[in-house]
């Protein structure tokens, strides 16, 4: 037992010198460079090996032909990037339309939306036609509808014939219109969630026409209910969890260029909505993504500022932090440089220790540009991985899977090829924080970890198998 921790402890010391010489070597992974204007992002699991890649649209006139870029993550926050040949892409989703459980990639240009299935193996198959109309189409939303188990296509229209519709998935890579919701003379920008916690999803309804009031359409397929909760011009919205109930809750907002603009927070209370805060931002700001950054339950908001009419405001993206009280409170903002184009912010988790990072392009020059920041899990995002991006993978992790990961102190641990003698749990620091040997091999291990969790934070095992050989597996302990 005394030379098994010998050599547990020799092993530590080589893992961690291996982090610290490779450390110097972190921020050449914070930005990438595309071959064209990169006009959108998607954090995904592309490749569904468990970590989160990042897929980029690039479109630029007097560039490379349009393409989709997509950066393969090893789990670390290394990325290996491939490049697809692809047309007009502009904007994109990224989520599963063939049923097969890997997500695809969903694209609109001038006067279509189309998708590139997922070939299952890093790459792009077929695109197919999901609706080709000259209106200058708009994903509105991304959801099943109609509660066939094959995901829809919500879409509005800016140009005429204004107004927006539904675009469903028969399964068989085809698609089939609604019948469509028309417009006077403005835009009709629906959005998607289950607003009244009945399983289905909602469509919420803003618009900046003085003829039409923000709504809800409740999801009665093939009948919707139409609920107004709001007066009219409001020509952004969210839906998203402002309290940590069981209900989705809305951010209604007004994207104006001149002066400052009001938010609204509205929480869900079940057969009514109401208002429970009020902002105001400058002109030039725009929600752009919303997420647990901080894992505290709460939902945040991620908003980019960018110099309009010539106000004295730097191009920056600023991070509000849900207070738990129907509010949110101004933690950091990150000052990104001159704005270019089309400022967006995405997030996921990059890195494996369970905070979101938060993926940005639109800030640089030259523009062919996107840009990480990582998340430190202390409300900071940093341009530098606090998980050591250059970490190799150690020997037979492919053999060993630990999950849930993220945890919350339940753990189970299978080990498909070899037995497993001795589990040791250590923090980052080397310390045992607790050791366990098994008189008889073993290929699954529960483990309740609760009692040992004072932090979220990422910790290592170190696992004796079979044959003396040992290895090391990360994992992230969040919040209970």
């Amino acid at each position: 037992m005394k030379n098994h921790k010998k050599v547990i402890h020799f092993l530590i010391v080589v893992f961690l010198l291996i982090i610290l010489f490779n450390s110097s070597n972190i921020n050449s992974q914070t930005i990438f460079k595309v071959p064209a204007n990169p006009y959108e992002t998607c954090v995904v699991d592309y490749d569904q090996d468990g970590d989160n890649d990042i897929v980029v649209g690039c479109n630029g006139p007097n560039q490379d032909p349009d393409s989709l870029i997509i950066f393969f993550n090893d789990g670390w926050g290394n990325f290996e990037f491939e490049k697809f040949q692809a047309s007009n892409q502009i904007e994109l989703k990224c989520i599963d339309l063939t049923g097969d459980n890997y997500p695809d990639i969903i694209t609109q240009t001038i006067d279509n939306i189309i998708f590139y299935e997922n070939d299952k193996n890093e790459g792009i198959a077929n695109d197919y036609i999901i609706m080709n109309i000259d209106c200058s189409p708009k994903i509105g939303g991304i959801a099943d509808i109609n509660n066939d188990n094959t995901n829809d296509l919500v879409y509005y229209c800016r140009f005429i014939p204004y107004g927006w519709g539904v675009q469903f998935n028969n399964g068989d890579y085809t698609f089939t219109d609604s019948a469509f919701v028309a417009s006077n003379d403005h835009w009709l920008r629906p959005n998607t969630g289950d607003l009244n916690n009945d399983d289905r999803t909602d469509i919420l309804v803003t618009t900046v026409d003085q003829s039409e009031t923000v709504h809800i359409l409740y999801n009665n397929y093939p009948n919707f209910e139409k609920v107004d909760i709001a007066t009219p011009d409001w020509n952004r919205s969210y839906i998203l969890n402002l309290n940590n109930d069981s209900l989705n809750d809305i951010i209604l907002f007004r994207l104006s260029y001149f002066g400052s603009f009001p938010l609204v927070n509205m929480i869900n209370e079940g057969n009514s909505f109401q208002n429970c805060d009020t902002l105001m931002f400058v002109n030039g700001s725009n929600i752009v993504s919303t997420g647990d950054y901080d894992l505290d339950g709460y939902d945040d908001l991620t908003m980019t500022v960018y110099q309009a009419n010539n106000q004295p405001i730097e191009d920056s993206i600023y991070i509000y932090f849900n207070d738990q009280h129907c509010g949110f409170k101004h933690v950091q903002s990150v000052y990104m440089g001159d704005y270019g184009w089309l400022p967006t912010v995405n997030h996921g988790d990059l890195n494996g220790d369970g905070y979101p990072e938060l993926v940005i392009q639109g800030y640089h020059f030259p523009r062919n540009h996107i840009r990480i920041l990582w998340n430190d899990g202390t409300g900071n995002f940093i341009d530098t991985n606090s998980v050591y991006v250059n970490q190799p993978e150690i020997e037979s992790f492919s053999n060993i899977i630990i999950y849930p990961n993220p945890s919350s102190g339940m753990v189970s641990i299978n080990s498909s090829l070899k037995k497993i003698k001795t589990v040791t749990f250590l923090d980052l620091n080397g310390r045992t924080l607790f050791e366990e040997k098994y008189t008889t091999e073993r290929s699954t291990i529960e483990l309740n970890l609760n009692n040992l969790l004072k932090r979220p934070g990422i910790f290592l095992f170190a696992l004796q198998l079979e044959n003396e050989v040992i290895v090391f597996k990360k994992i992230v302990f969040v919040k209970p």
